[in-house]
């Protein structure tokens, strides 16, 4: 296991450890990890939250916090995908009383926290069928046709450099269950769909981006595809259980496990480590760091007497994996 270790922190290190303060955008306002305070968050300040920050165990490894805009307006972030010096974060608006919760994205500065770009209410069409809109945005993964954003019934593919305007949706599939989007993973040729689970372990169902980016394919299904508007699963794999975010690193696939008050960093070893309360999607940046979004944060949770943390954080991976084994009651 110490072997293991120390290969993913030379692998994570090849370009973070022969970087400079030059790396950092010239705003960026600290790079000190452990010394996050509640004045040290960046972007708008929520009305509903008073210092200081909670303390939890793997505090010490967070870099940079970020407040969220519209958390006032109760927004919830649940997906996450890197864009250079920027964010994209996905979630959903969520009240008690308020029944549809529709997906709102948003585009951040990772060094102040300025919004650059924002939408709502994202509305497409299934094939032939009425338009509709996207709700509980959930996972988010970004490469070179667009952002990938799944719901419970949906995967959406938007154009980033239209969000705002009516015009944003590219295309809309329908995702059969139990095929669920409450993680996602995608690379020049595959995109992945895992599934969350409560009971026992999630599944995850990779798609060849062939086969869904074919004319008239409309629906994801769980098994073989039977039908010219299907497109099936072209493998399929197990995954952990209450999965709520994944990303590609050093060894595989890395996942977070949470709850809103507690969360864990599952390695592809299957080794455990601490990480944050409510802990959702998650990105490694290439430079030694790691990014989450944190719903824990939203104001939904916080009347609960959730822990307060930032919303987006950016953690040094190797004090993570330095740290202690996770302590979750899961």
């Amino acid at each position: 296991m110490r072997r293991l270790v120390l290969v993913l922190l030379t692998l994570l290190c090849v370009t973070a450890c022969t970087s400079s303060a030059s790396d950092d955008p010239p705003d960026a306002p600290y790079r000190a990890c452990g010394a996050v305070r509640f004045d040290d968050v960046r972007g708008p300040v929520p009305s509903y939250v008073e210092p200081p920050l909670a303390r939890f165990d793997a505090d010490r490894a967070m870099c940079r916090g970020l407040w969220l805009p519209f958390v006032d307006d109760l927004f919830v972030p649940q997906g996450l995908a890197l864009d250079g010096r920027t964010a994209w974060v996905s979630g959903y608006r969520w009240h008690p009383t308020y029944g549809d919760r529709p997906c709102r994205l948003v585009r951040v500065s990772l060094s102040t926290g300025r919004t650059l770009a924002t939408t709502g209410r994202l509305v497409g069409a299934v094939g032939e069928r009425r338009p509709t809109f996207c709700r509980h945005g959930g996972a988010l993964v970004l490469d070179r046709h667009g952002l990938w954003l799944a719901e419970a019934d949906r995967l959406w593919l938007v154009d980033p450099s239209r969000v705002g305007q009516r015009n944003a949706v590219l295309r809309v599939w329908r995702t059969e269950r139990p095929v669920r989007g409450s993680a996602i993973l995608g690379d020049r040729s595959i995109l992945s769909l895992t599934s969350f689970s409560d009971r026992g372990p999630g599944r995850t169902r990779v798609f060849a981006l062939d086969d869904l980016l074919a004319p008239g394919v409309t629906t994801l299904v769980p098994d073989r595809a039977t039908s010219p508007d299907e497109a099936g699963p072209v493998r399929t794999a197990l995954a952990i259980r209450r999965v709520q975010g994944v990303t590609s690193g050093p060894g595989g696939v890395w996942s977070t496990s949470s709850v809103s008050t507690c969360g864990m960093l599952v390695l592809p070893s299957g080794r455990r480590v601490t990480f944050a309360p409510g802990a959702e999607d998650l990105e490694l940046d290439g430079r030694g760091g790691l990014w989450a979004v944190l719903e824990s944060g939203a104001r939904s949770y916080q009347r609960e007497g959730r822990p307060l943390v930032p919303m987006l954080a950016r953690f040094d991976v190797r004090t993570l994996l330095r740290g202690p084994a996770e302590s979750c009651s899961w």
